[in-house]
């Protein structure tokens, strides 16, 4: 899997890159700048690791802008916060993180949420996969079922037009008794058929 790191503390990223590549992640280190929003629609990272100290910027409001794009919002977001705030975790959630880890972070504690999270998406792909399947199966039912709805009105059509033809030798009869019924099968509203006798 692949996690995403937004933090400009040296320090911070060094170590957590650490823990993350001895557990067998792949680590991209971004800065928390303008290009941010971009650099990770590009990498496409299952998870992403927020610093909330991160300078120049709002790690809240960039939290949202990542939740704000229709395809980034699907990434969870695990904020990386301070032990010493307390409203940390309110504050992570309403900004749309997944969760929020205390920092310094306990490398223990910082893996088992990322399980947790990386888990969580493979379970919603899953369900989403599975609903497209379901949907497509619906389509391809209902199409069979109006398929056999207009093959079974057909032969109706063919059957009235045999009995037409072997109660009567009148054409004209015969003609608009067919019409009348093609005119049911293929659903139209208003039509005039005008017959003319030869």
């Amino acid at each position: 899997y692949t996690i995403a790191i937004i933090d400009d503390t040296a320090e911070s990223a060094s170590t957590i890159t650490r823990i993350l590549q001895e557990a067998g992640y792949v680590v991209h280190h971004e800065a928390p700048d303008d290009s941010v929003s971009s650099i990770i629609g590009q990498v496409k990272p299952d998870l992403v690791l927020l610093n909330s100290t991160i300078s120049g910027g709002d790690a809240y409001c960039l939290s949202q802008a990542l939740n704000a794009d229709a395809t980034l919002k699907h990434i969870p977001i695990i904020l990386l916060s301070s032990r010493q705030d307390d409203q940390a975790g309110i504050k992570a959630l309403r900004a749309g993180a997944s969760d929020y880890v205390p920092t310094p972070v306990v490398p223990e504690e910082l893996l088992a949420k990322i399980t947790t999270h990386l888990t969580l998406r493979i379970c919603q792909n899953q369900l989403r996969d599975e609903h497209h399947q379901l949907e497509q199966k619906i389509e391809e039912h209902h199409q069979t079922e109006s398929t056999l709805n207009r093959r079974t009105r057909e032969l109706i059509l063919v059957n009235r037009a045999t009995q037409a033809f072997n109660s009567t030798l009148d054409f004209t009869t015969v003609l608009q008794t067919v019409l009348q019924e093609m005119h049911q099968l293929l659903d139209i509203v208003s039509t005039s058929f005008w017959l003319r006798d030869p």
